[in-house]
Formats: C-alpha cells, sequence, structure tokens
C-alpha cells in the first residue's frame, strides 16, 4: 500500500488558493450525491469537465481517452459517467463545429434542491428510506454496545471479585538463629 504524507495545510481559507488555483463546486452538487443520481465517478467526470471548460469557446473538448487517463477510469467507465451526467442535466454533449467527429461538452450548473427533487419526487423517498433504515441501525448500534459495556462491567467486577489471595507458605520448622557473646 503506497503511504503519501499529506501537506498538513487546510485547504479552505488557504491564502494560495485566494487568486486562483482551484475550481469552485457548487454545494447542489453534493445533492445529486445524496440522491444517488451520480457516482463517485460521475463526479470526478464532471470536475474534470468543468476544469477543462474553455470559457472562450463555451465548453469543454477532450477526448474520452484523456478523461480515462487524467481521472483515472476506464474509458467504458468514461462513457457510462458522460452519459449519466447528460442524463442527470448536468452536461450537454454536442459535435465540434470544427471537427464534426469529435465531442464537446457543455458542463451546466446543478440545479438547486427544490428544483431537483421537483424533477425527481422519488429521489427524496427513496432518501427518507435510506435515512430511516440508517438511523434504526444506529440505535441497534448504540443499544448493542450499551449491553456489551455492561455485561463487560459485570465481567469486569466478577473476577475482581472471584480472586482469592493465595495463602502463606509456610515452612514446617523456623530458622534457629544463633547468638554468640559479645556480637
Amino acid at each position: 500500500m503506497i503511504k503519501i504524507k499529506g501537506s498538513g495545510q487546510r485547504m479552505k481559507g488557504n491564502a494560495r488558493f485566494k487568486d486562483g488555483g482551484f475550481e469552485q463546486v457548487p454545494h447542489s452538487i453534493h445533492n445529486y450525491l445524496k440522491f444517488r443520481l451520480i457516482t463517485g465517478n460521475d463526479l470526478n467526470v464532471y470536475i474534470f469537465l468543468y476544469q477543462y471548460d474553455n470559457v472562450n469557446y463555451g465548453y469543454a473538448f477532450p477526448n474520452t481517452k484523456q478523461i480515462a487517463l487524467e481521472t483515472g477510469l476506464s474509458d467504458k467507465t468514461v462513457k457510462a459517467c458522460t452519459k449519466n451526467l447528460e442524463n442527470v442535466g448536468l452536461i450537454r454533449k454536442g459535435k465540434s463545429s470544427y471537427q464534426p467527429n469529435k465531442n464537446v461538452y457543455y458542463v451546466d450548473l446543478p440545479l438547486q434542491v427544490e428544483e431537483l427533487l421537483r424533477q425527481v419526487p422519488d429521489a427524496i423517498e427513496k432518501y427518507q428510506e435510506r435515512e430511516v433504515k440508517f438511523k434504526r441501525e444506529a440505535k441497534e448500534e448504540k443499544e448493542r454496545l450499551t449491553v456489551y459495556l455492561v455485561e463487560k462491567e459485570e465481567r469486569d467486577t466478577s473476577e475482581v471479585s472471584s480472586r482469592t489471595v493465595p495463602p502463606l507458605i509456610k515452612t514446617e520448622e523456623e530458622p534457629k538463629y544463633m547468638v554468640t557473646k559479645g556480637s
């Protein structure tokens, strides 16, 4: 396993990023993950396309192999991700006017949660089901921990009380000391 020592510097509020050197991603993208409309791989591709979105042209134009290389994903995964991102309205795919056989990607802002849920109302229901399950499992885990701690305390207490002090070993005959005159 590779072990890398991090920078140890906080990213948020770091002066190094005040004048660029990073891309801001809207908080609302989290809702797409939360409601399982996109995966972590989809987000990886979305951020990559966002970073390569050329302001002068109005779109990003990397090919699938470049996206795969830069994101660490396979070509097949990249194709699935771009298709899903297109399906959920985060990107629009088009053809380059300069090279008709080349795809271009228009990277759109994520919807705000209200609009997103209006368009996919079953997503909130599924999320709420997962939330109820999560809370139930957390409660059960807490109860198991409480039972474990009580049982452990009882075991520890009974072990201490059941310990007996071993009897002193006595020899049959006490040693005799010789007392001499003048000593």
